[in-house]
């Protein structure tokens, strides 16, 4: 592999001002966007932290590292930039893995036609900590991250040393709370193992979610024969009846739980408490779980606006589109096409220029593209 490809860091250019800024405040990246053929990288106050016309695309950022695309001499590169717009570690993985506790997987193909591929794990360094012959992975959670190729899988440490082992037929799908699901495919059910590879909730499920505020989405037959969703605690017991369509983590003591419209076309939402009580009736078209006491819906006209934990709107404003709160700033896209982020008040904040192409929060990873249209 090639790592500390030392040529690209030319391809960085920004002012000494930039730098200074960087190197004093220490700021962090809220958002990344597009801009014609550059891409902007801001901080939480709307400063510029750094640009660069190089970047092909942003893959997510973790760590104190932005994980992009990147092109040199006609040949496509995974790249981690640090806070001051710098190239700490670039490589020739087919995609930019986030780095995890310290850790970031990378993957190659190992046929001309890109069809097959096997996957390593790297350190800060460049150095392997896992060598590029797994054929399966999940990123680290907890600690631990889920590998797998015709001989072993199971879950590795940091140093990728295994701590559990799993059978054949088997696989996992990362740890939350202390707990991940797994999946038999000889019987095709899936259940949960501690960290030491213990099954603590048998496999009795045909589907499953990760643990979150003590309780997990699973789907089985309920007692009119229809397979549902409900909710299950760490013993494996419904705790919430499966009556749902579909079903959400539980953020801040609330989930989004769905059923079919009256036409049967598509699904409609509605808010639970943890002990199951319903918060509002199923009415939404579509949600972003809730952070900071308020959560973003769209509404019966396809326009989304802002709830709090009671389900009621927080004001009469109105977006083509909303992102989740955090530190009080959330991104928003107004029903002219305005681009900015906002307080809880409704207030703009930060502008991002209307032309912005892509538009990457660096908060919760999430990418809008084309917010144009």
């Amino acid at each position: 592999m090639k790592r500390n490809i030392l040529f690209i860091l030319f391809l960085l250019s920004f002012t000494v001002k930039t730098q200074l800024y960087c190197q004093l405040l220490n700021p962090k990246p809220l958002a990344v966007y597009k801009l014609g053929n550059e891409w902007i990288i801001i901080d939480e106050m709307g400063n510029k932290l750094y640009s660069t016309p190089h970047i092909l695309d942003v893959e997510g950022y973790s760590e104190g590292l932005l994980a992009a695309y990147i092109r040199h001499r006609g040949e496509v590169y995974s790249a981690y930039f640090d806070d001051t717009g710098k190239i700490e570690l670039a490589t020739d993985s087919r995609k930019p893995y986030l780095f995890k506790n310290g850790r970031a997987f990378i993957v190659q193909a190992i046929d001309e036609a890109k069809k097959e591929y096997v996957w390593g794990c790297i350190n800060r360094n460049g150095d392997f900590i896992i060598p590029m012959n797994y054929l399966g992975i999940t990123e680290f959670s907890e600690g631990l991250a889920y590998i797998m190729n015709l001989e072993e899988r199971g879950y590795v440490d940091t140093n990728g040393k295994f701590v559990f082992t799993l059978g054949k037929g088997f696989a996992a799908y990362g740890f939350r709370e202390g707990l991940s699901p797994v999946s038999d495919a000889n019987i095709g059910k899936f259940g949960f193992v501690d960290r030491t590879g213990k099954v603590v909730i048998g496999y009795e499920f045909d589907e499953v979610g990760f643990f979150s505020e003590g309780l997990a989405k699973a789907f089985r037959a309920n007692s009119s024969g229809k397979g549902a969703f409900g909710y299950i605690n760490k013993s494996g017991f419904f705790v919430i009846d499966n009556q749902f369509e579909e079903a959400s983590n539980f953020k801040e003591g609330r989930a989004f739980v769905s059923v079919l419209d009256i036409t049967g076309s598509f699904f409609i939402w509605s808010v639970i408490d943890s002990d199951g009580v319903f918060i509002s009736e199923f009415k939404f078209r579509d949600f972003k779980d809730y952070s900071e006491g308020i959560a973003a819906i769209q509404d019966e006209n396809n326009l989304w606006r802002y709830i709090d934990k009671t389900a009621n709107f927080i004001d009469d404003n109105t977006y083509k589109f909303c992102g989740s709160f955090m530190n009080g700033k959330a991104l928003v896209v107004t029903t002219d096409n305005k681009k900015m982020f906002i307080n809880k008040l409704g207030k703009k904040i930060i502008e991002i220029p209307d032309a912005a192409e892509i538009i990457f929060d660096c908060r919760t990873n999430e990418k809008y593209k084309l917010l144009l249209k």
